[in-house]
């Protein structure tokens, strides 16, 4: 059982390093769709098509459409581009319990600032922490303090 300190260890190196290649290829996506948003022609012929463009990846060419809503049916090969942005996010939940959570006492806690805190406490206020942080993102978002068009 001596060994387990070390698969731990690589399984928290291994987490680490899914986390980071998941986020870039969540950047990634975001650049390609926002590159795409700005360069395809609006369409103003069509009631159903909002914009088409041409795009030309190793000596293949892709018609791309952005259609203004949902068409009734779907294809069966539908590529949705959300798995780099779930497993960023569920990468670094693991890694806040695994890392932090999992040694709250060493890395969370500073007994030198204050030695009443627990590591359960630090733990709650960690998780309301970033609740509370995403709230009122979302109501700023809301707000009119964001210019909608």
């Amino acid at each position: 059982m001596e060994f387990l300190p070390y698969i731990y260890k690589w399984f928290e190196v291994l987490l680490r390093w899914a986390h980071v290649m998941f986020a870039i290829l969540w950047v990634g996506n975001s650049f390609l769709f926002n590159y795409l948003d700005n360069k395809i022609e609006k369409n103003t012929e069509s009631k159903e098509v909002d914009a088409e463009g041409i795009l030309q990846h190793s000596g293949w060419f892709y018609r791309l459409e952005r259609l203004k809503i949902a068409p009734e049916k779907l294809s069966k090969n539908l590529i949705i581009f959300k798995w780099q942005s779930y497993l960023t996010f569920i990468t670094g939940i693991l890694l806040l319990i695994i890392i932090y959570y999992a040694n709250a006492k060493i890395l969370m806690i500073d007994a030198r600032v204050n030695e009443n805190v627990t590591p359960l406490m630090s733990i709650g206020l960690s998780i309301i922490s970033i609740i509370g942080s995403w709230l009122i993102y979302d109501l700023i978002c809301k707000s009119k303090l964001i210019n909608k068009k």
